[in-house]
Formats: structure tokens, sequence, C-alpha cells
């Protein structure tokens, strides 16, 4: 459970380094802390749930699970192709900084969204555990 605690915390602490490094300036590493930030709470939804999770293939796989139990699984995905795209860009060309901007408060809400699919998995893990 600590290793899952972990990934959570990193999560949270990643999307606030790619903020601070946005501001600076620092297109390249904004990006892949924010895609890094995607990437560790979806390996931390993964381990509680059992999946298979350690490659970019599982993170979409799991995604889309994912948007099979919440409301508005469009935006879920909508949001996580963003977040996608955040990585696209570092193997090409940076965006300009208004753009990655946007993208980067994509992924917050793509975290907020996720935090949210996984506060009712919990509760509902919890009941069948009473």
């Amino acid at each position: 459970m600590a290793l899952t605690e972990n990934h959570l915390e990193v999560s949270r602490q990643l999307v606030q380094v790619a903020e601070k490094e946005l501001e600076k300036g620092n297109l390249e590493l904004a990006a892949e802390k924010a895609a890094a930030a995607v990437d560790h709470r979806l390996t931390t939804i993964a381990q509680q749930r059992g999946w298979q999770y350690g490659w970019h293939k599982h993170h979409s796989e799991n995604l889309y699970r994912l948007a099979e139990e919440v409301k508005q699984p469009k935006e879920l995905k909508l949001m996580f192709a963003v977040a996608g795209n955040l990585r696209f860009s570092l193997y090409n060309e940076l965006k300009p900084v208004e753009f990655m901007r946007t993208e980067i408060d994509c992924v917050k809400t793509l975290l907020a969204l996720l935090e949210e699919v996984d506060w009712d998995y919990r509760q509902l893990d919890d009941k069948d555990d009473s």
C-alpha cells in the first residue's frame, strides 16, 4: 500500500513542479512533469485494482476502463488525450507557453476526475470490507 500512496503523492508533486517549470520558461521539463503526473496517478489506480501497469499502453487501457465507470466518460478521455499530447510535444516542436498552460490545466482536471473515480471506488471497497 505504501507504494500506491507514494505514486499518488508523486503525482501531486509533479503537477506542481510542471507549473513552476512552465513559469520559468522550461517548457520541455514542464511537459515532461505534467505527463508523468498522469502516469503516476494511473499507476496508483491500477495498483489498487490489480490491473496491469508500467507501460503507456496500460495507462490507455486502464483509462478507458475507468471511463466506463464515470458519468462523464467523454471528458475523462478528452483530458487524457490532451495529457498525451504533452508527451508528444517532448519529441516534436514545443508549443507556445499559453497553449502548454492550457494543457497543464487539462492535466489538473484529469487528475481531479481520476481522484473522484478513485474515491468512489475506495468507498465501494470499504463497504465490501464491512
